[in-house]
């Protein structure tokens, strides 16, 4: 195959461990395959370069040792550094999704409030980086992948870490994503990055990388104009100065759109209330709501599930399960930014007491609906008296007169993630009630 403007045997150093399935992406700089690791059964996506150029050579050793220090879920692990006589073979953890430019091209561009979720999932990892002194410089939609909400950078080749030099420009970036002086030979720092990206977030809502059409930009978008129009500044000087700032500046605009949080609650154990509250995340979900599930029990189902699964946590301590975000129960003293949404669903099992005193928006107890566990139920009931509260009966046979207006029947439920039936009207009807609040 030809890499790099050589022949090269990619597989000469590899064929005893990977099996190689197909090509990622190629360029001057080497090719990026997709390989299955034999033993471990595991995907690996492995970058070849050629010996052939000094210059593309040192570039990816330098990319080796700055990912080899880094850890974060938006960020490839290194695994491997391999070598042969003709190249070297970069192996990292395979970043699973699609890049932004297919997302674009296939959906289309991004709604407002999906915009400012992107756009604070690309500040986490970048955040990261530059709290570990290092600037990308190469920001632009094929280098990020997206997956269940998430943002994860690939390509390095141009990353510089400071390491109290200042970096300068080079030639390096993407024409169109690139900060003004990544082409005029000034300095580049935190500020550079933080232009490419602002292109990428009017990339992602508009459809095209930004040139004289700012003031395109929807009036709907609102504040968020403003930001990026700051972010885009041909003086860097009058840029936001860190990742963090511009974080804080999006929060903002979380903030004027709060979440509606609900809280689950048993009125004793083994009722079905996290089978319910997951399922119902998923409803929300199906019917383009955004939202999340987080436990708010030490009950620790959640931190087994996302163990015996080896699913990763990202920033925020979220994960993801079937395209549901769920943030298993960390000690109370530990603080993590939420992720935006429009429903925030809290599963408190049967602490029904440290429920209300959080004061969610609205209480929604599940109980038994069998006559002999109705002491259970009115006892739950008179702890919410003069909140707001949907009671729903679940694990029983024949429905029994209740009293109380909101109460609501949930049907025998095998599959969590099937949709239609008795099911889904029960679950019609609560979002319905929520949408009144």
């Amino acid at each position: 195959m030809d890499i790099g403007g050589g022949r090269v045997d990619g597989w000469e150093a590899l064929a005893s461990k990977y099996r190689k399935i197909r090509i990622l992406g190629s360029g001057l700089n080497g090719s990026v395959y997709l390989a299955e690791h034999k033993t471990l059964g595991v995907y690996r996506a492995i970058k070849i370069v050629p010996k052939l150029n000094n210059h593309l050579f040192e570039e990816f050793r330098k990319e080796a040792q700055i990912l080899k220090n880094l850890h974060h879920p938006g960020i490839p692990i290194i695994y491997d550094l391999e070598e042969s006589k003709e190249a070297m073979y970069l192996v990292e953890e395979y970043m699973q999704g699609e890049n932004l430019y297919s997302r674009v091209h296939e959906i289309g561009v991004m709604p407002y409030q999906e915009l400012v979720t992107f756009a604070l999932a690309l500040c986490r990892p970048m955040d990261y980086l530059h709290k570990q002194s290092i600037f990308h410089l190469d920001i632009q939609p094929g280098n990020l992948i997206i997956k269940d909400g998430q943002v994860s950078i690939i390509d390095f080749d141009h990353s510089q870490k400071q390491d109290n030099n200042i970096a300068y420009a080079d030639g390096y970036g993407t024409r169109g994503y690139a900060a003004p002086e990544q082409y005029t030979g000034g300095a580049l720092d935190a500020r550079t990055d933080i232009y490419s990206m602002a292109a990428i977030v009017y990339y992602a809502g508009i459809g095209r990388y930004p040139s004289n059409d700012q003031d395109k930009m929807p009036e709907s978008w609102g504040k968020l104009r403003e930001i990026l129009r700051i972010c885009l500044s041909t003086e860097k000087n009058e840029r936001y100065a860190s990742v963090e700032q511009l974080k804080n500046e999006l929060l903002a605009l979380e903030c004027k759109n709060p979440s509606q949080r609900i809280a689950f609650i048993s009125s004793a154990q083994g009722v079905g209330t996290t089978w319910i509250a997951l399922g119902f995340v998923a409803f929300l979900l199906h019917k383009k709501r955004s939202a999340i599930y987080e436990e708010r029990n030490s009950s620790l189902h959640m931190t087994t599930l996302q163990e015996k699964l080896e699913i990763r946590t990202d920033g925020c301590g979220y994960f993801r399960y079937k395209n549901i975000p769920i943030r298993p129960w960390y000690r109370e003293n530990v603080e993590l930014e939420r992720h935006s949404a429009q429903f925030v669903i809290e599963d408190y099992g049967v602490d029904v007491d440290r429920a209300i005193y959080e004061l969610p928006d609205v209480l929604i107890c599940v109980c038994r609906h069998c006559i002999w566990h109705m002491e259970e139920a009115l006892l739950a009931m008179k702890k919410l008296a003069k909140k707001k509260y949907i009671l729903i009966c679940n694990l029983g046979g024949e429905k029994m007169e209740m009293e109380e207006k909101n109460c609501l029947y949930f049907p025998f439920d095998e599959n969590i993630f099937l949709e239609g039936g008795e099911k889904e009207r029960v679950y019609e009807r609560i979002l319905q009630l929520l949408e009144k609040e």
